[in-house]
């Protein structure tokens, strides 16, 4: 019943938008421009003061989207509130936001997108190995002597295998090795979160224009019809939409580096199809504008400095030091270290297999991280968010 002796004037809390939750929404709201400002005095004995996230609108008002103060959780620094509305007109976004320290952020597929030792890479290193056993006819031994060579010598079994003389189709020895994606592969909560945040921040395809309380819900959907449209390549037409590569694609980047400037891209040496196929099953295709892989490499794989170049050159990078690769191989590490690229490198597996030891390392990298995740990166690189 309506209380006629005390009115309420405040609005009805059906009208009200959904809070957004989660330590996504606090990097989403850094990387989109929204500033923050005590809401209400916290009461003695709270855990803190609830925060309230504001951005300036095209009409001069702010929305507000209250959060608990992720802020100082993760260490970030609080942008300077905005003034009182009415105190004079709101400054433009753009101005709004900070500097970037970087303008592209490259990201290696296997080993640290996922965890290199979850069965996936032993399946497609199996599957590889029965192809050069059926197609050369060789003992499986001898075909296992044969693949672990042929890695050794080009870091890409493909271009090591026609290095020691064997003919062999790209597209069909990637379909037959890495097809099985979806029984090893599946979105992991944290990795999306992370990703989901620097793609906004660093212009990922995706979250321009998307809804905060929906879009880790879509991520994790990779079977939805919306995630299926979302991987398969986009006309080149449209600048706003992840990319397969090809010829076309490194052109379009020389062309209009301005546009492809902030951003993030995967590379790889594996195949574009399968690694975009790779993307969807793990829920992170719209976090990414481009995948550059095989394809796009020809005979200049990872770890060749060409590699590197290439893809820096299709980005519109011209600073190496602007642009920042997240590895997990000593070897791909100091090659792109070289070329003057700062180096976020993920242990795990690889670096194993690699004998790298602790030292080498340090001595490479600039942040080492167990796996992508928002509170590792925020505490091991936080220039990111600066």
């Amino acid at each position: 019943l309506k209380n006629n002796n005390h009115s309420d004037s405040r609005p009805d809390h059906r009208t009200r938008p959904a809070p957004v939750q989660g330590a996504m929404a606090a990097s989403l709201a850094l990387a989109r421009g929204f500033s923050a400002r005590p809401a209400v005095p916290a009461a003695r004995g709270s855990r803190g003061a609830l925060r309230v996230y504001t951005r300036a609108t095209s009409e001069g008002k702010n929305n507000v989207v209250p959060h608990p103060g992720l802020f100082q959780k993760f260490g970030l620094a609080t942008p300077p509130a905005f003034p009182p509305v009415g105190a004079r007109a709101a400054p433009s976004l753009s101005a709004l936001r900070p500097n970037r320290n970087f303008d592209a952020l490259i990201f290696d597929l296997d080993g640290v997108l996922y965890p290199a030792d979850n069965g996936y890479m032993a399946h497609v290193r199996e599957n590889a190995t029965r192809f050069i056993s059926h197609k050369f006819s060789m003992e499986w031994r001898d075909a296992e002597t044969a693949r672990a060579e042929a890695f050794r010598l080009a870091n890409q079994t493909v271009a090591g295998l026609r290095l020691m003389g064997y003919e062999v189709d790209a597209d069909e020895f990637a379909d037959f090795c890495r097809e099985g994606e979806e029984q090893y592969l599946f979105p992991n909560d944290e990795v999306i979160t992370a990703l989901s945040a620097l793609s906004a921040r660093y212009g990922g395809a995706a979250l321009a224009n998307a809804d905060y309380r929906n879009v880790k819900k879509e991520m994790l959907s990779p079977s939805s019809e919306g995630s299926r449209l979302a991987a398969a390549p986009p006309p080149a037409t449209d600048p706003d939409r992840p990319l397969g590569n090809t010829a076309a694609t490194a052109t379009l980047g020389r062309n209009k580096a301005e546009k492809h400037t902030r951003t993030m891209v995967v590379l790889t040496n594996a195949s574009e199809r399968r690694a975009r196929i790779a993307l969807e099953c793990l829920g992170l295709t719209r976090c990414f504008k481009h995948v550059f892989g095989a394809q796009f490499l020809r005979d200049a794989p990872k770890p060749k400095p060409e590699a590197f170049r290439s893809t820096l050159d299709a980005v519109g990078v011209t600073d190496p030091s602007r642009a920042v690769i997240f590895e997990d191989s000593l070897k791909n590490a100091k090659a792109a270290k070289q070329l003057g690229m700062k180096v976020v490198f993920v242990t795990g597996e690889t670096c194993d297999a690699e004998g790298a030891e602790l030292g080498e390392i340090d001595a490479v990298a600039d942040a080492v991280i167990a796996s992508v995740s928002l509170p590792e990166l925020v505490k091991a690189m936080p220039e990111l968010w600066k």
